[in-house]
């Protein structure tokens, strides 16, 4: 049970969070309207990034505490390894939630109804965007260094 929780997780998380990083970057490199629409939609998605992470959380506890079907809390033995691959989403949680919170505070201040016109767009918007974007090309990063590490 716990590992089909923390796979889906890991295969829901993933799948939104490269996708959305791939579109929003491709859509604020060609610097159209396109990014208003690909911001809001992934603005959208953002119960389904919390959720998703929460299982991959909580699908690791249980692999890591219940093997035997029975919760049994010790302090597991850390290879270099298995720490640098608990930093790693420790690292990929934190800017998982400091994204949805405080770098998406740019865009829902300057469009908190969602109904800003793509002629309407000015620097700030644009500064906010790129923030959101770096972040999400940032968080696919390390995705891919966790699922790295976690393959070794």
């Amino acid at each position: 049970m716990f590992k089909t929780i923390h796979i889906t997780g890991i295969g829901v998380y993933s799948a939104v969070v490269v996708l959305f990083a791939f579109y929003v970057a491709i859509c604020r490199f060609r610097e159209g309207s396109n990014t208003l629409i690909a911001l809001r939609r992934f603005r959208s998605f953002g119960i389904v990034i919390g959720l998703s992470m929460g299982a991959i959380f909580f699908g690791g506890v249980g692999l890591q505490y219940a093997p035997d079907g029975v919760f049994i809390f010790q302090v597991p033995e850390f290879s270099g390894l298995m720490s640098l691959k608990y930093l790693v989403f420790l690292v990929l949680w934190i800017s998982s939630f400091h994204l949805e919170i405080w770098t998406l505070q740019g865009i829902r201040s300057i469009d908190p109804d969602l109904n800003l016109l793509p002629s309407e767009i000015g620097q700030d918007y644009v500064a906010a965007s790129n923030r959101v974007s770096n972040q999400l090309i940032c968080n696919t990063g390390l995705l891919f260094a966790l699922i790295y590490i976690s393959t070794q």
